[in-house]
């Protein structure tokens, strides 16, 4: 009966700890951070980010585990749903309004919008190449337990600390996957895209679209990187034409390694030739858009690219 008692006393006190010692919420941290906190749904650790300019707008990056990777799963793939059930209603509305002129005209900013989520049809501007290269890297750490990490961008007030689900999908602006290994002296982003959550809230003017937001996340996932893996020197991804042109645009060209050199680069210094049969590279050599040599492909110093997102002030939130 005694040892009864000290068990519910004992279980009393750790509950009231655990509760006290908490990761604070996202208002209450100082920015601009990059913090390291622990998502509830796994013990591997969650960085989070914001810039002192950013009132409505954070940065997360949170390494793919057995608990989370169903989350992230129904993140891509909800979106594919989202994108017909868009498109079915604005069709039928569309319809009804014009139901006298077979040729109507869509107004620049729903004809902008239609055309991002078309994923039956897709255009160089669609949801559906980022999330081909998103999934691609899912089934890839589904398949050979890799360490991919999900970076996302977060708009609207709400707390980066928490584990995302499906109740913020939403507030998910951008998101892309990071894929690595302890071995590898590169990481690779991939499936870099805007979400249909966020786009239809921001078309409806419920959340703001921030624009120019693919750079400082690439930025924050490098920056998260070289933190973890000091010892990392590239970033390599294969960006659409129009990304393509983006990081040409925002980057010096000491930063990077344009596509005409990458393969080269990397049989020389990344990957030698008789090891790429290893599983430890699947996450590279089994990649269908990361391990390939496309037109597009390009390097990046991972310092470079790191030093455009603020790392002066880090702190641990645990």
């Amino acid at each position: 009966m005694i040892k009864s008692v000290f068990k519910y006393i004992f279980t009393f006190i750790c509950t009231i700890y655990i509760i006290n010692t908490k990761i604070q919420p996202a208002e209450n941290i100082q920015s601009p951070i990059i913090a390291e906190g622990y998502s509830s749904f796994s013990n591997k650790p969650l960085y989070v980010a914001q810039r002192p300019h950013d009132t409505d707008l954070s940065f997360g990056i949170v390494r793919l585990t057995e608990e989370n990777y169903p989350i992230w799963l129904n993140a891509c793939e909800k979106q594919y749903d989202e994108c017909i059930r868009i498109w079915e209603e604005h069709d039928n509305r569309l319809r009804d309004e014009n139901k006298e002129d077979e040729f109507y005209e869509i107004n620049k900013n729903t004809n902008k919008f239609l055309k991002f989520i078309c994923i039956s049809r897709p255009c160089g501007n669609s949801i559906e190449s980022g999330l081909m290269a998103f999934k691609q890297s899912l089934k890839i750490y589904n398949a050979y337990k890799s360490e991919i990490w999900i970076a996302y961008a977060l708009s609207g007030n709400i707390d980066p600390t928490q584990a995302v689900h499906e109740g913020v999908f939403h507030h998910i602006e951008m998101m892309m996957t990071v894929l690595t290994s302890p071995d590898a002296s590169f990481t690779g982003h991939m499936g870099i895209t805007r979400t249909v959550f966020h786009e239809e809230q921001s078309f409806q003017s419920k959340l703001v679209k921030h624009k120019n937001l693919a750079i400082p996340l690439h930025a924050f996932s490098a920056s998260v990187m070289k933190t973890i893996y000091p010892e990392k020197k590239c970033m390599r991804t294969d960006p659409t034409f129009d990304m393509y042109d983006v990081f040409i645009k925002s980057l010096p060209s000491k930063a990077y390694i344009p596509h005409e050199k990458v393969s080269e680069y990397f049989r020389e210094n990344v990957i030698p030739q008789p090891n790429r049969a290893e599983e430890k590279w699947y996450w590279y050599t089994k990649h269908f858009y990361l391990g390939k040599s496309y037109p597009r492909s390009i390097m990046f110093d991972l310092a470079e690219l790191a030093n455009m997102f603020p790392t002066d002030c880090i702190v641990k939130t645990i």
